[in-house]
């Protein structure tokens, strides 16, 4: 009984999240088949693959990073067009991003595999791994939580979410940003400087 509920406390520690509803969290770590009878708490459980929680997960993360996008500006104080949203959602919430993130969590280690398999988890074992655990913490504890896991896992260190100037810049720090090896008109003419 304690492999299942073991794991279920490792994922907890990755996420810096408690569920409240040990089922859920035990259904995001299920990849042994499409169902499979499981000890949660002090009794078994008929538990669900994780595929459906990842779907979830993986509309929750974009929601929650979008939402950050969305608030945030560029160095200069503009907008973030949709080409830099389209950026961080491919770099950050993409199977090889979430797969590495999983790799670097230990997420593998939580994983429910199938009796007899032996094999290291793959990147795609890893990615829908961590989108499942972050439905469930969205089913679990909602939008909030999701936000406090996204910031807790550095998703949210996205280096074009990471602005270094708020707002417009003062008109005289725009004046220093101007050219000075531009020819001047005086730098044109003949004869002596004047």
């Amino acid at each position: 009984m304690d492999d299942v509920n073991s794991k279920i406390a490792q994922a907890e520690h990755i996420l810096a999240y408690n569920f409240g509803d040990e089922l859920l969290a035990a259904e995001a770590i299920q990849m042994a088949g499409p169902q499979a009878f499981l000890p949660v708490g002090s009794r078994f459980r008929t538990v669900n693959n994780n595929k459906r929680l990842a779907i979830f997960g993986d509309v929750a993360l974009a929601t929650a990073l979008c939402k950050k996008w969305y608030k945030s500006q560029d160095n200069f104080g503009n907008i973030q067009p949709p080409l830099v949203w389209t950026r961080i959602r491919n770099d950050a919430l993409g199977n090889d991003g979430l797969g590495r993130l999983g790799e670097q969590l230990g997420v593998g280690s939580v994983i429910v595999v199938a009796a007899g398999f032996m094999q290291r988890p793959t990147m795609n074992m890893l990615a829908t791994t961590l989108e499942a655990l972050v439905g469930a913490v969205y089913q679990d504890g909602g939008e909030d939580a999701v936000s406090r896991v996204v910031e807790h896992l550095g998703l949210d260190q996205h280096p074009d979410l990471m602005v270094t100037c708020k707002g417009p810049l003062p008109i005289f720090e725009q004046k220093q940003l101007r050219l000075t090896n531009m020819p001047t008109f005086r730098s044109l003419t003949w004869g002596p400087p004047g």
